[in-house]
């Protein structure tokens, strides 16, 4: 690289000595060789880094020259004549299809009739009182049907 034999490591070394002194030359020579070790591992990173980066590129370029250019989305087209049938044959066979779904904004009921309970409820025959007192203020959160329960749930 710098074409630096021995024999002139060796006149650098000798000059070095005599320059130094044989008291500060072990220092000086701890020194370089801590500045040529931090150099070449910097070194060492920078090609690691640079050739990580340049495989990166590499595999963009293969990556990009396989994949199919991404041209303007269509716009949406009707749907095939077999779900147009389907959906009109489930609205006619729903019970419900004329009946319009209330707005989302209708109003709430108004809880301020609920009944006072007194608590705690202790007994089975306080709850009973409370759930009866409960279904006549609002009857229609309350049906008298109990939910039916999933098959797959156990209680």
């Amino acid at each position: 690289m710098f074409d630096i034999g021995l024999w002139e490591l060796v006149l650098c070394a000798v000059v070095a000595l005599l320059v130094l002194g044989p008291q500060r030359m072990p220092t000086a020579v701890r020194t370089v060789a801590t500045w040529l070790h931090g150099v070449s591992t910097t070194l060492r990173a920078l090609r690691r880094e640079f050739e990580k980066e340049l495989e990166l590129d590499e595999l963009k370029a293969s990556l990009q020259g396989q994949a199919p250019r991404p041209g303007p989305t269509p716009p949406p087209s009707a749907p095939p004549a077999e779900v147009s049938a389907a959906i009109a044959a489930l609205k006619a066979a729903s019970p419900q299809s004329d009946t319009p779904i209330p707005p989302t904004n209708a109003a709430q009921p108004d809880l301020t009739e609920t009944p006072q309970l007194s608590l705690p409820l202790t007994t089975p025959a306080d709850i009973a009182a409370a759930i009866e007192a409960l279904k006549a203020a609002r009857p229609e959160t309350c049906p008298d049907q109990p939910a039916p329960r999933d098959p797959h749930h156990e209680p």
